[in-house]
């Protein structure tokens, strides 16, 4: 039986309703993606080289910076070797970090742009070391890429929500697309009314929106080339605005994976 309801602000904690709507009561919903590679809780605990669960830098970082982008940094230089022993992921900018970033910057980029400071370059140069990629993954139509890449946009675009948690987004279009308890192409799951907000303006569209960033379409390639990290089965999340939170189930604990807290509706 399928429950409909309008999209409001909640009343928990003040979140926001992002996506949501069928309750599948009583419904065990299948793991689409038969896989023993690592969930979502299993990175949480390789989180000092899993650089997906943080966001991407977006602004020049160096010795005094802070936040979650130089967790990202850390991870991504521990995940390449450049600190011995490894880089405390503590989100602070230090000295360790800026030796381990001159380190990469000699390695990847040449002797003569060595300064410790990671701006654009450097952080091109990085996501080529990690091999990440806009470029067009198997396993999806063009068509459809766009679509995913559109929706994404729309739900998870802000600079602040990990590659990760924009992928678990593209994981909830692609579970409910093979439940068997939603419509079974990505345009009907993206369409279903009172499901994904403002689907009407770039569901169907055959090219790009504007709301299409960069960060987005490394996500959504990210997912297709990496499926068997996705095992969790979510259909379900909800935000705040500057995280997503999943679920298996409309009612019940959402849980950021990667992240610290949940919420209970």
């Amino acid at each position: 039986m399928n429950t409909t309801f309008k999209k409001t602000a909640s009343v928990i904690l003040a979140f926001t309703l992002l996506a949501g709507g069928s309750a599948l009561t009583g419904t065990t919903v299948p793991n689409i993606f038969n896989s023993t590679s690592i969930t979502a809780s299993a990175a949480l605990s390789l989180s000092g080289t899993s650089y997906q669960l943080h966001a991407t830098p977006s602004t020049t970082l160096k010795n005094g910076s802070n936040g979650d982008s130089v967790k990202w940094l850390q991870c991504a230089l521990n995940k390449l070797g450049m600190a011995s022993p490894a880089l405390t992921v503590d989100g602070a900018f230090g000295a360790n970090t800026t030796a381990a970033v001159k380190k990469f910057q000699k390695k990847y980029m040449g002797a003569s742009e060595v300064d410790g400071i990671f701006g654009t370059k450097s952080l091109n140069a990085m996501k080529k070391a990690l091999g990440i990629t806009t470029a067009y993954p198997s396993g999806i139509s063009k068509t459809d890429y766009i679509r995913i890449c559109n929706c994404v946009a729309h739900e998870a675009k802000s600079n602040n929500i990990s590659m990760y948690e924009k992928a678990l987004v593209v994981e909830v279009i692609m579970n409910r697309k093979s439940s068997g308890s939603f419509p079974s192409t990505v345009y009907g799951v993206i369409t279903q009314p009172n499901q994904f907000s403002g689907s009407s303006s770039y569901a169907g569209l055959t090219k790009f929106s504007n709301e299409v960033t960069t960060g987005v379409k490394e996500a959504v390639t990210y997912y297709f080339n990496h499926k068997s990290t996705f095992n969790e089965s979510y259909l379900y999340f909800r935000g705040n605005g500057s995280y997503n939170f999943f679920s298996k189930t409309y009612r019940g604990t959402y849980r950021r994976p990667g992240g610290s807290g949940s919420i209970v509706v």
